[in-house]
This record gives structure tokens, sequence and C-alpha cells, in this order.
């Protein structure tokens, strides 16, 4: 899931969503529907008093027991306004003021929803499919690239909604008025839908809401396909009119109206105080031979430092059921303020019985020319994942940090400034497959975050490179061009 600056957001996004959008357009029943605003339904005969702001609500817990079911009332939307679309809701949404309420993404049929007495409990619900989660990322990377403001991001309680949120707004706060199940829409919880959406958010961003079909259906009388998103423009007296609707696929055609020079690029906050990855060259060589196969196994370590001012820090959001872990990086601003963003996924690693964060690093091995240039990727051990923490410290004047991560569970991990995490070359996965190359000279490069998954200053320290001596199951680091050049017999 992205390099974040303007080109790279845009080609992940771009990449997901046109898929997205290929797969739709074989299938009628799947195409963007047009946006428009809401135009049949009655205004409230009484006026629908606004419940009081989402963040003192007492949340209203889903039961398994059915309640009364309330005649749905009439929306209390505004008058039909002009519909927005293209460059305009662009416009509109990055200047803030709306609420965007969300039906989840795609979720896999094969599932059902067999109990709703613990909405916590993933095994018991239809959750995301694949499709779903990678639709929930790219909606995330566009609004990033799309320069559009998320302020408060508030959830059901299934998991299919909080899913949803994380993935692409990196929290997900529980909205008691999100939470109902179908039997459970009352007239009170209808009311503090309502009030949801007509609620102006904090200025200069959106209120996303994040939930099931129904509630909104019945709370507005309309109905979302799966993640498809309802653009409302609130009044703040307990209406509120619709603007526009936007399914997944749709976004891509909004990206597609700026110009990647023009993207948004969040690297651009002068707030954000960023930490900088560097890879140092691998160290400790060595071959690991297998008699047997005759294969052999260059083996190393790995050291990257954080030489930023500010902390790598990322967090797992998980629950016991799921095998997933979606993982957000906090990045400080000199505000005060933490901004969260998500940055790809926990894996649980078995060889070393603790979370890893994906393809965190990537190992090369490359034919050299006779001046030492590359030639060609002869060998490769990619998406190596990584367990994140402290454990050298870098000295590096100043007032020097005190070690702050030094678990690999699925909660927190990370590098803090001036700190230096290394993985030995006797640990699992810190190899690459050398069993088909001659004898003779070759370079390794190792690189730290190849995707550009996290937020940090400068990714042109992402890479170092040794050049090393293949001799049978012996290995030696070329450490000087005189060296080299008596290996290869090159003109100094």
């Amino acid at each position: 899931m992205a390099r974040l600056n303007g080109s790279s957001i845009l080609g992940i996004a771009l990449s997901i969503l046109a898929a997205l959008a290929n797969a739709c357009s074989a299938m009628p029943e799947q195409k963007a529907r047009a946006i428009e605003p809401t135009t049949a339904q009655p205004a409230a005969t009484q006026a629908v008093p606004a419940a009081a702001p989402a963040a003192t609500q007492t949340p209203l817990p889903p039961t398994a027991t059915a309640a009364p079911q309330a005649t749905p009332m009439p929306a209390p939307t505004e008058p039909a306004a002009e519909p927005i679309d293209g460059e305009a809701l662009i416009e509109s949404l990055s200047q803030g003021g709306y609420v965007i309420y969300f039906r989840h993404t795609a979720t896999d049929s094969a599932q059902a929803d067999t109990s709703f007495v613990n909405p916590q409990d993933c095994s018991t619900q239809r959750n995301l499919s694949e499709q779903g989660r990678a639709e929930a990322f790219a909606i995330g990377k566009s609004f990033l690239a799309l320069g559009i403001p998320v302020g408060d991001v508030q959830s059901g309680a299934h998991c299919r909604a909080r899913d949803t949120a994380l993935l692409a707004f990196g929290k997900a706060n529980p909205a008691g008025a999100l939470a109902s199940v179908q039997a459970d829409q009352t007239a009170e919880r209808i009311a503090a839908v309502r009030a949801l959406l007509s609620n102006p958010p904090a200025p200069g961003t959106n209120t996303v809401l994040v939930a099931d079909e129904a509630t909104l259906d019945h709370a507005a009388a309309i109905s979302l396909e799966e993640g498809e998103a309802a653009v409302f423009a609130p009044s703040g007296n307990g209406s509120f009119t619709l603007l526009a609707r936007v399914l997944p696929e749709d976004w891509i055609d909004l990206l597609d109206l700026i110009p990647i020079t023009a993207q948004a690029n969040p690297l651009d906050d002068p707030d954000l105080i960023l930490p900088d990855l560097a890879i140092l060259p691998p160290e400790d060589l060595m071959i690991l031979s297998n008699s047997d196969t005759g294969g052999r196994q260059l083996k190393f370590s790995t050291s990257i430092q954080n030489s930023g001012p500010g902390r790598l820090e990322i967090w797992g959001h998980s629950d016991p059921t799921s095998l997933k872990t979606i993982v957000v990086q906090k990045v400080n601003e000199t505000t005060g303020k933490v901004k969260d963003i998500v940055v790809g996924e926990f894996v649980f690693h078995p060889e070393h019985a603790h979370f890893h964060f994906g393809n965190f690093a990537r190992y090369e091995v490359w034919s050299i020319g006779p001046q030492g240039s590359l030639e060609a990727l002869l060998s490769v051990t990619d998406k190596v994942s990584y367990c994140l923490r402290d454990d050298i410290q870098v000295d590096a004047g100043g007032r020097p940090e005190p070690q702050t991560y030094v678990g690999c569970n699925r909660d927190r991990q990370g590098i803090t400034p001036g700190w230096i995490d290394v993985y030995k070359f006797d640990l699992f996965g810190q190899t690459v497959d050398v069993s088909n190359l001659p004898d003779g000279a070759y370079a390794l490069l190792n690189y730290v975050d190849p995707d550009h998954q996290l937020f940090e200053l400068n990714q042109e320290n992402n890479s170092s490179m040794v050049y090393f001596q293949l001799e049978g199951n012996r290995v030696s680091v070329l450490n000087s061009s005189q060296v080299l050049c008596e290996v290869l017999d090159c003109e100094n």
C-alpha cells in the first residue's frame, strides 16, 4: 500500500482503483450511478431535534433481541441543491464542511452474520473481502492525493465497518448511533443518526461516518452499494442535504481530473515532525551451504537507523479472531496533534514468534561491470518483514533520547531518533540465494521501505551497497576500488 508524495499516492490509488473500475465495467449492475441530490424526500413536518455531538453521546449497544420496529420518518432534508461532481466536488471537499457517509466496502459473500450479541467478534460476522480491503485502502490514499481533509471518523461496531474506516483513514471512533442492527431502528436511534448527518464538522475538515446500508436507509431513505459514499451538507439545525454519491471506482475519475504535478503532497506540511530511515551497509557476510542440495545462502546483518527528528512509530489495530492487523503510522506535529496514516499490515512471523511489519526490507545481488557499475539483478529476497525496535543508540551529539521501543507485539513498534534497529545474520530471513552464481565479484544491495509505505523526511538514503567476492563457500567484502579492480582486472 505507498510513497507518500503526490505521484506515488496517485500510482497506488490508480493501480488499485483501475483494477476495480475494469472489473466493474464488465458488470452493468455495478456501474457508477449518477451523482444527484436528494429530490423525493419531503421535509419533516416537525423538526427533528439534533442529538448531542457524537463525542458526547452515550453509545447505544446493539442487541440480539428485536426491538419494536419504528415507522420510518421523512428525512429532515433541505430543499434539493444542485448536484456537485468532478472538479467542483474536489474543490468543495478540500475546503471541508461536509459529512461523508460510507457504506462498508466489499464483503465476503460466502460469510453470513450469525450473531449480533458481540459486535466485536468478527468470527460471527460477514467481513471484508480482499477486494473490500483494497477498496478501503485506495479510498484513503485518494483522499490524501486529492487533499481532502478528514477530521472525526466514526464507525459502526461491526468489523466490516470498523475495518473499512481503519484501512481508509487510520482511525475509527465507535458511534452508538451507527452500531445498530436492522431490527433495532427505533425512532430514538434514527434521530441520533440524523443528528450525525446534520452536525457541521470542525472547521476545515470533513466528518466521515462508516456503517451498514440499513442505518442510512432508515435515517434518510438512501440505499448505498458496498463502498459507496453519500456526501451531505449539514445545516446544523437538524437537517442535511445530499449533494453527491461516489462509488469506490469513481474516485479514480476524480484523480484523473488533477495532473500528477498538482497532486497534494502531505510531506509539504511544515507541522510534521518526521523520521528519516537510513539503511547502513550490510555486515557480517558469510555463506550457509547445504551439502545435500549444493545450495548456498548469502547471510548478513542489516542495520536501519532513524536519523530524523521524529519518531518512527506504528500501531496495530486488530481483534482476537482476525488474521489481519491494520498498521497506522503515528506522525507527531509541532502543534501537539498526531496524524494517523495507514501504511500496511502486521503479519505474525512464526520463525520469530512475534509480529512483523510487512514489506519493510528488500535484498538484491547484482552482477557488476568493469568499473563496478551494476549490470543485472541475479537474485532477490523480497518483502522482508521486520519487528521495529531500538537496539543500539548512536552517538550523534545533542541530547540523546531514551530507548522507547523494545517489544514485538502488534500494538506498538518503532525506532526512536538516534537509535538503530539491528537484524543480525543469524535471524531468519537475512539471506539471499546464491546457489547458481559462479565464483566472482558481485554487489549486495539492501533497501529499507522499498515501496515507500512510510512517512519520512528523505528517501535518498533508503539503500546501501557492498561489493563482495564469492569463492566456493567463502565470501569476502571488497571494501576499496583497488581491491575491486584487482579482482575484475579493470583499469585504474
